[in-house]
Protein backbone atom coordinates (compact mmCIF):
# COMPACT_ATOMS: atom_id res chain seq x y z
CA UNK A 1 0.00 0.00 0.00
CA UNK A 2 1.43 3.60 -1.12
CA UNK A 3 2.23 5.87 1.73
CA UNK A 4 0.18 8.81 -0.87
CA UNK A 5 -3.27 7.96 -1.99
CA UNK A 6 -4.52 10.62 -4.61
CA UNK A 7 -8.12 11.73 -5.14
CA UNK A 8 -9.10 13.10 -8.61
CA UNK A 9 -11.72 15.55 -7.99
CA UNK A 10 -13.80 16.73 -10.88
CA UNK A 11 -14.16 20.17 -11.35
CA UNK A 12 -17.55 20.07 -13.25
CA UNK A 13 -20.64 20.06 -10.41
CA UNK A 14 -22.04 21.69 -7.63
CA UNK A 15 -20.37 21.78 -4.20
CA UNK A 16 -23.44 22.65 -2.35
CA UNK A 17 -25.56 20.06 -4.47
CA UNK A 18 -22.84 17.11 -3.64
CA UNK A 19 -23.32 18.18 -0.16
CA UNK A 20 -27.03 18.17 -0.07
CA UNK A 21 -26.94 14.81 -2.10
CA UNK A 22 -24.69 12.77 0.50
CA UNK A 23 -26.36 14.23 3.52
CA UNK A 24 -29.99 12.98 1.61
CA UNK A 25 -28.59 9.76 1.21
CA UNK A 26 -26.85 9.02 4.37
CA UNK A 27 -30.56 10.40 6.14
CA UNK A 28 -32.33 7.78 3.58
CA UNK A 29 -29.86 4.42 4.60
CA UNK A 30 -30.72 4.87 7.74
CA UNK A 31 -34.27 5.72 7.28
CA UNK A 32 -34.62 2.33 5.47
CA UNK A 33 -31.69 0.99 7.96
CA UNK A 34 -34.62 1.59 11.29
CA UNK A 35 -37.85 1.28 9.74
CA UNK A 36 -38.01 -2.76 10.71
CA UNK A 37 -37.01 -1.20 14.76
CA UNK A 38 -40.34 0.39 14.84
CA UNK A 39 -42.48 -2.07 12.47
CA UNK A 40 -41.16 -5.39 14.49
CA UNK A 41 -44.55 -5.26 16.16
CA UNK A 42 -46.96 -4.81 12.87
CA UNK A 43 -44.85 -7.42 11.39
CA UNK A 44 -45.84 -10.10 13.30
CA UNK A 45 -49.06 -8.74 13.25
CA UNK A 46 -49.29 -9.17 9.56
CA UNK A 47 -47.28 -11.79 8.56
CA UNK A 48 -47.36 -13.76 11.77
CA UNK A 49 -43.57 -13.95 12.01
CA UNK A 50 -41.54 -16.00 14.40
CA UNK A 51 -38.94 -14.64 16.62
CA UNK A 52 -36.26 -16.15 13.82
CA UNK A 53 -37.62 -14.01 11.36
CA UNK A 54 -38.19 -10.95 12.76
CA UNK A 55 -34.60 -11.22 12.93
CA UNK A 56 -33.58 -11.85 9.78
CA UNK A 57 -35.95 -9.22 8.80
CA UNK A 58 -33.46 -6.81 10.67
CA UNK A 59 -30.39 -8.90 9.80
CA UNK A 60 -30.77 -8.79 6.23
CA UNK A 61 -30.96 -5.32 5.67
CA UNK A 62 -27.24 -5.39 7.55
CA UNK A 63 -25.97 -8.05 5.83
CA UNK A 64 -25.62 -5.94 2.82
CA UNK A 65 -24.18 -3.20 4.86
CA UNK A 66 -21.74 -5.09 6.40
CA UNK A 67 -20.68 -6.94 3.75
CA UNK A 68 -20.30 -4.91 0.60
CA UNK A 69 -19.61 -1.32 1.70
CA UNK A 70 -15.81 -1.97 1.68
CA UNK A 71 -16.31 -3.21 -1.92
CA UNK A 72 -18.77 -0.71 -2.82
CA UNK A 73 -15.55 1.77 -1.51
CA UNK A 74 -13.05 0.66 -3.80
CA UNK A 75 -15.54 0.69 -6.71
CA UNK A 76 -16.45 4.10 -6.02
CA UNK A 77 -12.43 4.98 -6.04
CA UNK A 78 -12.30 2.90 -9.48
CA UNK A 79 -14.84 3.80 -11.79
CA UNK A 80 -15.90 7.64 -9.82
CA UNK A 81 -18.13 7.55 -6.52
CA UNK A 82 -21.12 9.73 -8.45
CA UNK A 83 -22.16 6.84 -10.55
CA UNK A 84 -21.89 4.37 -7.27
CA UNK A 85 -24.17 7.33 -6.03
CA UNK A 86 -26.81 6.72 -8.26
CA UNK A 87 -26.53 3.01 -8.23
CA UNK A 88 -27.48 3.49 -4.47
CA UNK A 89 -30.38 5.57 -4.75
CA UNK A 90 -32.16 3.09 -7.58
CA UNK A 91 -31.13 -0.20 -5.28
CA UNK A 92 -32.57 1.29 -2.01
CA UNK A 93 -35.91 2.16 -4.40
CA UNK A 94 -35.72 -0.94 -5.20
CA UNK A 95 -35.90 -2.48 -2.17
CA UNK A 96 -38.47 -0.04 -0.66
CA UNK A 97 -40.78 -0.84 -3.10
CA UNK A 98 -40.44 -4.91 -3.22
CA UNK A 99 -41.20 -3.77 0.89
CA UNK A 100 -44.19 -2.09 0.24
CA UNK A 101 -45.45 -4.90 -1.85
CA UNK A 102 -44.34 -7.64 0.44
CA UNK A 103 -46.95 -10.08 0.75
CA UNK A 104 -44.98 -12.81 3.03
CA UNK A 105 -42.21 -12.84 5.52
CA UNK A 106 -39.71 -14.06 3.57
CA UNK A 107 -40.54 -11.53 0.51
CA UNK A 108 -39.98 -9.30 3.50
CA UNK A 109 -36.70 -10.78 4.01
CA UNK A 110 -35.74 -10.52 0.31
CA UNK A 111 -36.50 -6.50 0.38
CA UNK A 112 -34.56 -5.63 3.34
CA UNK A 113 -31.31 -7.80 1.85
CA UNK A 114 -31.84 -5.35 -1.08
CA UNK A 115 -32.38 -2.20 0.31
CA UNK A 116 -29.13 -3.25 2.70
CA UNK A 117 -27.10 -3.52 -0.75
CA UNK A 118 -28.48 0.22 -1.31
CA UNK A 119 -27.40 1.42 1.67
CA UNK A 120 -24.04 -0.35 2.13
CA UNK A 121 -23.43 1.66 -1.54
CA UNK A 122 -24.89 5.24 0.24
CA UNK A 123 -23.08 5.32 3.41
CA UNK A 124 -19.34 4.81 2.34
CA UNK A 125 -19.83 7.03 -1.04
CA UNK A 126 -21.57 9.67 0.46
CA UNK A 127 -18.96 10.28 3.10
CA UNK A 128 -16.11 9.83 0.42
CA UNK A 129 -17.81 12.45 -1.82
CA UNK A 130 -18.08 14.84 1.07
CA UNK A 131 -14.38 13.97 2.47
CA UNK A 132 -12.67 14.46 -0.90
CA UNK A 133 -14.14 17.94 -0.95
CA UNK A 134 -12.92 19.11 2.45
CA UNK A 135 -9.11 18.89 2.64
CA UNK A 136 -8.54 20.65 5.54
CA UNK A 137 -8.25 18.68 8.50
CA UNK A 138 -10.26 20.59 10.96
CA UNK A 139 -13.39 21.21 8.74
CA UNK A 140 -13.29 17.66 7.86
CA UNK A 141 -13.84 16.66 11.64
CA UNK A 142 -17.04 18.69 11.20
CA UNK A 143 -18.08 17.91 8.34
CA UNK A 144 -17.70 13.87 9.18
CA UNK A 145 -19.79 14.85 12.33
CA UNK A 146 -22.44 16.81 10.38
CA UNK A 147 -22.65 13.49 8.38
CA UNK A 148 -23.06 11.66 11.57
CA UNK A 149 -26.11 14.03 12.31
CA UNK A 150 -27.85 13.39 9.34
CA UNK A 151 -27.00 9.83 10.18
CA UNK A 152 -29.15 10.21 13.07
CA UNK A 153 -31.56 12.10 11.41
CA UNK A 154 -32.73 9.15 9.64
CA UNK A 155 -32.76 7.19 12.44
CA UNK A 156 -35.38 10.10 13.91
CA UNK A 157 -37.42 10.48 10.88
CA UNK A 158 -37.93 6.37 10.27
CA UNK A 159 -39.72 5.48 13.16
CA UNK A 160 -41.74 8.78 12.85
CA UNK A 161 -42.51 7.97 9.82
CA UNK A 162 -43.33 4.31 10.50
CA UNK A 163 -45.45 5.66 13.84
CA UNK A 164 -47.49 7.87 11.65
CA UNK A 165 -48.16 5.99 8.65
CA UNK A 166 -49.58 3.19 10.54
CA UNK A 167 -51.45 5.45 12.73
CA UNK A 168 -53.25 7.30 10.03
CA UNK A 169 -53.28 5.19 6.74
CA UNK A 170 -54.25 1.56 8.19
CA UNK A 171 -57.72 0.64 7.23
CA UNK A 172 -59.39 -3.20 6.89
CA UNK A 173 -57.72 -3.59 3.81
CA UNK A 174 -54.72 -1.90 3.64
CA UNK A 175 -51.62 -1.72 6.64
CA UNK A 176 -50.37 1.82 6.42
CA UNK A 177 -46.74 1.18 7.44
CA UNK A 178 -46.31 -0.01 3.89
CA UNK A 179 -46.89 4.05 3.08
CA UNK A 180 -43.61 4.43 4.75
CA UNK A 181 -41.35 1.95 2.13
CA UNK A 182 -43.45 4.35 -0.49
CA UNK A 183 -42.01 7.77 1.01
CA UNK A 184 -38.70 6.26 1.59
CA UNK A 185 -38.82 5.33 -2.78
CA UNK A 186 -39.71 8.97 -3.45
CA UNK A 187 -37.22 10.24 -1.56
CA UNK A 188 -35.02 8.45 -3.44
CA UNK A 189 -36.15 9.76 -6.50
CA UNK A 190 -35.75 13.38 -5.51
CA UNK A 191 -32.21 12.55 -4.33
CA UNK A 192 -31.28 11.73 -7.73
CA UNK A 193 -32.32 14.92 -9.40
CA UNK A 194 -30.10 16.87 -7.19
CA UNK A 195 -27.16 14.25 -7.24
CA UNK A 196 -26.98 15.19 -10.98
CA UNK A 197 -25.42 18.41 -10.12
CA UNK A 198 -23.14 17.22 -8.03
CA UNK A 199 -19.26 17.17 -8.09
CA UNK A 200 -17.74 13.70 -8.95
CA UNK A 201 -14.37 12.34 -7.51
CA UNK A 202 -12.40 9.04 -7.22
CA UNK A 203 -8.60 7.36 -6.03
CA UNK A 204 -7.87 4.67 -8.24
CA UNK A 205 -3.94 4.98 -7.96
CA UNK A 206 -3.58 1.03 -6.53
CA UNK A 207 -7.11 0.19 -5.94
CA UNK A 208 -8.40 -2.70 -7.62
CA UNK A 209 -11.67 -5.21 -6.67
CA UNK A 210 -10.51 -8.20 -3.89
CA UNK A 211 -12.81 -10.81 -5.36
CA UNK A 212 -11.63 -13.64 -3.37
CA UNK A 213 -11.79 -11.64 0.07
CA UNK A 214 -15.19 -10.26 -0.32
CA UNK A 215 -15.96 -13.72 -1.30
CA UNK A 216 -14.79 -15.31 1.89
CA UNK A 217 -15.79 -12.23 4.13
CA UNK A 218 -19.37 -12.40 2.89
CA UNK A 219 -19.96 -16.16 3.12
CA UNK A 220 -18.22 -16.16 6.55
CA UNK A 221 -20.31 -13.69 8.29
CA UNK A 222 -23.67 -15.12 6.77
CA UNK A 223 -22.28 -18.29 8.52
CA UNK A 224 -21.50 -17.17 11.57
CA UNK A 225 -24.81 -14.84 11.23
CA UNK A 226 -27.14 -18.19 10.36
CA UNK A 227 -25.79 -20.09 13.48
CA UNK A 228 -26.42 -17.32 15.81
CA UNK A 229 -29.99 -16.51 14.61
CA UNK A 230 -30.91 -19.99 14.39
CA UNK A 231 -29.53 -21.15 17.80
CA UNK A 232 -31.57 -18.29 19.40
CA UNK A 233 -34.31 -20.26 18.96
CA UNK A 234 -32.99 -22.59 21.95
CA UNK A 235 -31.20 -25.52 20.48
CA UNK A 236 -27.11 -24.32 20.41
CA UNK A 237 -26.80 -27.93 19.97
CA UNK A 238 -28.21 -28.30 16.28
CA UNK A 239 -25.92 -29.45 13.80
CA UNK A 240 -26.42 -26.59 11.51
CA UNK A 241 -25.96 -24.05 13.97
CA UNK A 242 -22.07 -25.85 14.93
CA UNK A 243 -21.64 -26.44 11.33
CA UNK A 244 -22.12 -22.51 10.72
CA UNK A 245 -19.82 -21.60 12.91
CA UNK A 246 -17.16 -23.95 12.26
CA UNK A 247 -17.51 -23.09 8.54
CA UNK A 248 -18.29 -18.71 8.84
CA UNK A 249 -14.84 -19.29 11.37
CA UNK A 250 -13.00 -21.18 8.65
CA UNK A 251 -13.70 -18.86 5.81
CA UNK A 252 -13.28 -15.68 8.49
CA UNK A 253 -9.80 -16.91 8.76
CA UNK A 254 -9.39 -17.53 5.01
CA UNK A 255 -10.57 -14.27 4.74
CA UNK A 256 -7.49 -12.40 6.80
CA UNK A 257 -4.61 -14.94 4.68
CA UNK A 258 -5.87 -13.12 1.82
CA UNK A 259 -6.21 -10.26 2.87
CA UNK A 260 -2.60 -9.95 4.45
CA UNK A 261 -1.33 -11.79 1.05
CA UNK A 262 -3.21 -9.61 -1.86
CA UNK A 263 -2.09 -6.15 -3.09
CA UNK A 264 -4.78 -4.26 -3.06
CA UNK A 265 -6.80 -5.90 -0.01
CA UNK A 266 -10.49 -4.63 1.20
CA UNK A 267 -8.98 -4.28 4.47
CA UNK A 268 -5.15 -3.70 5.13
CA UNK A 269 -4.61 -5.49 7.89
CA UNK A 270 -1.10 -3.19 8.27
CA UNK A 271 -3.18 -0.31 9.51
CA UNK A 272 -3.76 -2.90 12.77
CA UNK A 273 -0.39 -2.41 13.60
CA UNK A 274 -0.72 0.85 14.56
CA UNK A 275 -2.34 0.68 18.75
CA UNK A 276 -4.35 3.76 18.33
CA UNK A 277 -6.34 2.50 15.21
CA UNK A 278 -6.70 -0.87 16.62
CA UNK A 279 -8.68 0.27 19.94
CA UNK A 280 -10.73 2.28 17.85
CA UNK A 281 -11.65 -0.48 16.07
CA UNK A 282 -12.59 -2.81 18.75
CA UNK A 283 -14.29 -0.29 20.82
CA UNK A 284 -16.38 0.74 18.12
CA UNK A 285 -17.44 -3.07 17.81
CA UNK A 286 -18.01 -3.28 21.21
CA UNK A 287 -20.09 0.15 21.63
CA UNK A 288 -22.29 -0.50 18.54
CA UNK A 289 -22.78 -3.99 19.59
CA UNK A 290 -24.30 -2.95 22.74
CA UNK A 291 -26.24 -0.15 21.33
CA UNK A 292 -27.70 -1.88 18.50
CA UNK A 293 -28.53 -4.52 21.06
CA UNK A 294 -30.25 -2.07 23.53
CA UNK A 295 -32.42 -0.91 20.51
CA UNK A 296 -33.45 -4.28 18.85
CA UNK A 297 -34.29 -5.54 22.55
CA UNK A 298 -36.47 -2.30 22.93
CA UNK A 299 -38.20 -3.01 19.85
CA UNK A 300 -39.05 -6.44 19.99
CA UNK A 301 -39.73 -6.46 24.44
CA UNK A 302 -42.32 -3.45 24.12
CA UNK A 303 -43.00 -3.51 20.31
CA UNK A 304 -43.58 -7.25 19.69
CA UNK A 305 -44.10 -8.80 22.52
CA UNK A 306 -46.34 -6.03 24.74
CA UNK A 307 -48.40 -5.43 21.55
CA UNK A 308 -47.97 -1.23 22.10
CA UNK A 309 -48.86 0.82 19.15
CA UNK A 310 -46.39 1.25 16.57
CA UNK A 311 -46.21 5.10 17.66
CA UNK A 312 -44.97 4.85 20.96
CA UNK A 313 -42.49 2.27 19.61
CA UNK A 314 -41.51 5.70 17.54
CA UNK A 315 -41.59 8.17 20.43
CA UNK A 316 -39.32 5.81 21.44
CA UNK A 317 -37.02 5.86 19.21
CA UNK A 318 -37.00 9.64 18.81
CA UNK A 319 -35.67 9.53 22.32
CA UNK A 320 -32.60 6.89 21.03
CA UNK A 321 -31.68 8.85 17.88
CA UNK A 322 -32.11 12.51 18.35
CA UNK A 323 -29.98 13.72 20.48
CA UNK A 324 -26.99 12.60 18.00
CA UNK A 325 -28.63 15.11 15.56
CA UNK A 326 -28.86 17.80 18.14
CA UNK A 327 -25.90 17.27 19.01
CA UNK A 328 -23.90 17.76 16.25
CA UNK A 329 -22.60 21.82 17.14
CA UNK A 330 -21.39 19.92 20.33
CA UNK A 331 -19.89 16.94 19.03
CA UNK A 332 -17.54 18.74 16.52
CA UNK A 333 -16.88 21.04 19.23
CA UNK A 334 -15.52 18.07 21.14
CA UNK A 335 -13.95 16.45 18.51
CA UNK A 336 -11.29 19.51 18.20
CA UNK A 337 -10.77 20.47 21.87
CA UNK A 338 -10.98 17.36 24.70
CA UNK A 339 -9.23 14.28 23.35
CA UNK A 340 -11.56 11.74 21.43
CA UNK A 341 -10.64 8.83 23.96
CA UNK A 342 -12.62 11.06 26.95
CA UNK A 343 -15.61 11.54 24.16
CA UNK A 344 -15.43 7.79 23.31
CA UNK A 345 -15.32 7.06 27.48
CA UNK A 346 -18.16 9.43 28.68
CA UNK A 347 -20.03 7.73 25.67
CA UNK A 348 -20.01 4.27 26.06
CA UNK A 349 -20.32 5.04 29.80
CA UNK A 350 -23.69 6.78 29.40
CA UNK A 351 -24.55 3.50 27.08
CA UNK A 352 -23.86 1.48 29.99
CA UNK A 353 -25.43 3.33 32.68
CA UNK A 354 -28.71 3.14 30.35
CA UNK A 355 -28.37 -0.66 29.80
CA UNK A 356 -28.02 -1.37 33.52
CA UNK A 357 -31.36 0.55 33.93
CA UNK A 358 -33.36 -1.26 31.27
CA UNK A 359 -32.36 -4.94 32.53
CA UNK A 360 -34.05 -4.05 35.72
CA UNK A 361 -37.57 -3.72 33.87
CA UNK A 362 -40.03 -6.27 32.97
CA UNK A 363 -39.89 -6.58 29.18
CA UNK A 364 -42.22 -7.70 26.91
CA UNK A 365 -45.35 -8.57 29.64
CA UNK A 366 -48.20 -5.76 28.32
CA UNK A 367 -49.07 -2.62 30.83
CA UNK A 368 -52.54 -4.27 31.28
CA UNK A 369 -50.68 -7.71 33.73
CA UNK A 370 -48.19 -5.94 35.73
CA UNK A 371 -45.63 -4.83 32.93
CA UNK A 372 -43.48 -1.60 32.65
CA UNK A 373 -45.02 1.24 31.23
CA UNK A 374 -43.88 2.27 28.04
CA UNK A 375 -43.22 6.33 29.09
CA UNK A 376 -40.73 4.30 31.93
CA UNK A 377 -38.40 3.73 28.92
CA UNK A 378 -38.10 7.72 28.16
CA UNK A 379 -35.02 8.20 30.53
CA UNK A 380 -32.58 5.32 30.21
CA UNK A 381 -33.16 5.71 26.40
CA UNK A 382 -32.47 9.41 26.58
CA UNK A 383 -29.40 8.69 28.13
CA UNK A 384 -28.45 5.73 25.46
CA UNK A 385 -29.28 8.35 22.99
CA UNK A 386 -26.81 10.85 24.51
CA UNK A 387 -24.03 8.65 24.50
CA UNK A 388 -24.63 7.34 21.03
CA UNK A 389 -24.53 10.97 20.36
CA UNK A 390 -20.99 11.30 21.65
CA UNK A 391 -19.48 8.15 20.01
CA UNK A 392 -21.00 7.65 15.99
CA UNK A 393 -19.32 11.12 15.01
CA UNK A 394 -15.74 10.67 17.24
CA UNK A 395 -15.53 6.78 15.97
CA UNK A 396 -15.75 8.51 12.27
CA UNK A 397 -13.72 10.94 12.55
CA UNK A 398 -10.47 9.31 14.59
CA UNK A 399 -10.53 6.50 12.65
CA UNK A 400 -10.81 8.48 9.48
CA UNK A 401 -8.04 10.58 10.17
CA UNK A 402 -5.92 8.14 12.10
CA UNK A 403 -5.95 6.14 8.56
CA UNK A 404 -5.25 9.24 6.66
CA UNK A 405 -1.75 10.10 9.24
CA UNK A 406 -1.00 6.25 8.59
CA UNK A 407 -1.35 6.75 4.54
CA UNK A 408 1.56 10.31 5.01
CA UNK A 409 3.65 8.19 7.43
CA UNK A 410 3.86 4.93 5.68
CA UNK A 411 1.13 2.28 6.67
CA UNK A 412 3.31 0.15 8.76
CA UNK A 413 5.48 3.00 10.35
CA UNK A 414 8.71 1.31 8.63
CA UNK A 415 9.15 4.33 6.28
CA UNK A 416 9.16 7.23 9.52
CA UNK A 417 12.14 9.21 9.46
CA UNK A 418 14.44 7.19 12.02
CA UNK A 419 17.12 8.24 14.81
CA UNK A 420 19.83 5.93 15.65
CA UNK A 421 18.79 4.13 18.87
CA UNK A 422 14.96 4.48 17.93
CA UNK A 423 13.00 1.00 16.98
CA UNK A 424 10.85 1.04 13.66
CA UNK A 425 7.89 2.54 14.54
CA UNK A 426 8.25 4.15 18.27
CA UNK A 427 9.14 7.17 16.47
CA UNK A 428 5.32 7.67 15.18
CA UNK A 429 3.88 6.21 18.28
CA UNK A 430 5.74 8.98 20.67
CA UNK A 431 4.40 11.50 18.00
CA UNK A 432 0.85 9.86 18.29
CA UNK A 433 1.39 10.31 22.48
CA UNK A 434 2.14 14.01 21.45
CA UNK A 435 -0.71 15.13 19.82
CA UNK A 436 -3.03 13.81 22.07
CA UNK A 437 -1.27 16.33 24.54
CA UNK A 438 -3.34 19.80 24.62
CA UNK A 439 -0.28 22.23 25.39
CA UNK A 440 1.49 24.27 22.36
CA UNK A 441 4.75 25.28 21.61
CA UNK A 442 5.96 28.78 20.63
CA UNK A 443 7.75 28.79 17.04
CA UNK A 444 6.91 28.28 13.57
CA UNK A 445 6.82 24.93 11.75
CA UNK A 446 8.95 22.00 12.91
CA UNK A 447 11.56 21.28 11.23
CA UNK A 448 11.69 17.49 11.54
CA UNK A 449 8.03 18.09 9.88
CA UNK A 450 9.58 19.28 6.74
CA UNK A 451 12.57 16.68 7.14
CA UNK A 452 9.61 14.15 7.22
CA UNK A 453 8.33 15.21 3.78
CA UNK A 454 11.72 15.70 2.23
CA UNK A 455 13.08 12.24 3.55
CA UNK A 456 9.94 10.44 2.22
CA UNK A 457 10.82 11.89 -1.29
CA UNK A 458 14.50 11.82 -1.62
CA UNK A 459 15.89 9.39 0.83
CA UNK A 460 16.38 8.92 4.22
CA UNK A 461 19.23 10.81 7.30
CA UNK A 462 20.86 12.42 4.45
CA UNK A 463 18.95 14.96 4.18
CA UNK A 464 17.56 14.91 7.83
CA UNK A 465 21.41 15.80 8.88
CA UNK A 466 21.75 18.51 6.00
CA UNK A 467 18.65 20.25 7.26
CA UNK A 468 19.82 23.19 9.07
CA UNK A 469 22.17 24.00 6.28
CA UNK A 470 19.75 24.04 3.42
CA UNK A 471 18.34 27.69 3.42
CA UNK A 472 15.34 27.15 2.14
CA UNK A 473 14.49 24.55 4.89
CA UNK A 474 16.01 26.43 8.11
CA UNK A 475 14.54 29.50 6.94
CA UNK A 476 10.60 27.50 6.81
CA UNK A 477 11.70 25.60 9.82
CA UNK A 478 13.37 28.23 12.21
CA UNK A 479 12.07 28.81 15.57
CA UNK A 480 11.13 32.02 17.35
CA UNK A 481 8.40 34.14 17.29
CA UNK A 482 6.39 35.55 14.17
CA UNK A 483 8.30 38.32 12.42
CA UNK A 484 6.48 41.15 10.82
CA UNK A 485 6.83 40.98 7.41
CA UNK A 486 8.58 44.44 5.75
CA UNK A 487 6.89 46.92 4.13
CA UNK A 488 7.14 46.43 -0.12
CA UNK A 489 7.62 42.69 0.48
CA UNK A 490 5.83 40.25 -1.66
CA UNK A 491 4.52 36.87 0.02
CA UNK A 492 5.98 35.23 -2.05
CA UNK A 493 9.54 36.16 -0.81
CA UNK A 494 8.98 34.04 2.09
CA UNK A 495 10.38 30.63 3.69
CA UNK A 496 7.07 29.67 1.99
CA UNK A 497 7.83 30.88 -1.98
CA UNK A 498 10.86 29.53 -1.60
CA UNK A 499 9.40 26.18 -0.44
CA UNK A 500 6.78 26.62 -3.37
CA UNK A 501 9.41 27.23 -6.12
CA UNK A 502 11.43 24.12 -5.02
CA UNK A 503 7.91 21.76 -4.87
CA UNK A 504 7.97 21.39 -1.00
CA UNK A 505 5.20 23.61 -0.06
CA UNK A 506 3.01 20.79 -0.17
CA UNK A 507 4.89 18.89 2.89
CA UNK A 508 4.78 21.91 5.10
CA UNK A 509 1.67 22.70 7.37
CA UNK A 510 0.99 26.26 7.56
CA UNK A 511 1.99 27.98 10.98
CA UNK A 512 -0.44 27.14 13.70
CA UNK A 513 -1.58 24.08 11.79
CA UNK A 514 -2.43 21.73 13.90
CA UNK A 515 -0.60 18.67 12.14
CA UNK A 516 2.39 20.20 13.53
CA UNK A 517 2.05 18.60 17.02
CA UNK A 518 2.58 15.27 14.88
CA UNK A 519 6.14 15.56 14.65
CA UNK A 520 6.79 17.64 18.06
CA UNK A 521 8.98 15.10 19.65
CA UNK A 522 11.44 15.22 16.77
CA UNK A 523 11.70 19.11 16.97
CA UNK A 524 11.97 19.27 20.71
CA UNK A 525 15.07 16.51 20.53
CA UNK A 526 16.68 18.89 17.34
CA UNK A 527 16.26 22.31 19.04
CA UNK A 528 18.34 20.50 22.21
CA UNK A 529 20.81 18.98 20.70
CA UNK A 530 21.37 23.02 18.76
CA UNK A 531 21.17 24.31 22.07
CA UNK A 532 24.17 22.10 23.42
CA UNK A 533 25.88 22.10 20.00
CA UNK A 534 26.06 25.62 20.70
CA UNK A 535 26.94 25.70 24.18
CA UNK A 536 30.05 23.40 23.54
CA UNK A 537 31.07 25.58 20.29
CA UNK A 538 30.92 28.67 22.95
CA UNK A 539 32.77 26.98 25.47
CA UNK A 540 35.66 26.33 22.85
Amino acid sequence: MSAHTTTIVSSKGSTRATFAAAYIAVTLAQITNALPGALNGAFQVEFQTTGSELTWIAAAFMIGIVVFELTFGVLGDLYGRKRLLFAGFATVTLGSLIAALAPTAQVMILAQAVGGIGAGILFPISLSMIVALVPDVRARAKTIATWAGFLSLGAVISPVLAGFTSQFFTTETFDGWRLSYYAAAVIAILAVVIALRSVDSSAPEGRKPDVPGQVTLALGLIGILYATVQGSEGNWGRPDVIGGYILGGLLLVAFVIIEARTKSPLVHLVLFKNASYSIVGIVAVIGMFAFLATCFSTSISVGALAQQETWKVGVLFVFIQGPAFVLIPVVGWLIHRVSPRWVLTVGFALTAVAGYILSGYSLGVPEEFGGTPWTSFIPPLLVLGVGFALTVGSITAVAQHRAAALHRHGVGDDQSPARPGLRPGSSARRCDRLQRRRRRIRGGVPRARIVAGAAGAHGGRTVARAAHRIPVLAGAAGGGRRRRRPRGRRSGDGARGRLARVGLLDRVPRRGHRGNRVCRAHSLRQRKARRHAAHRRGAR
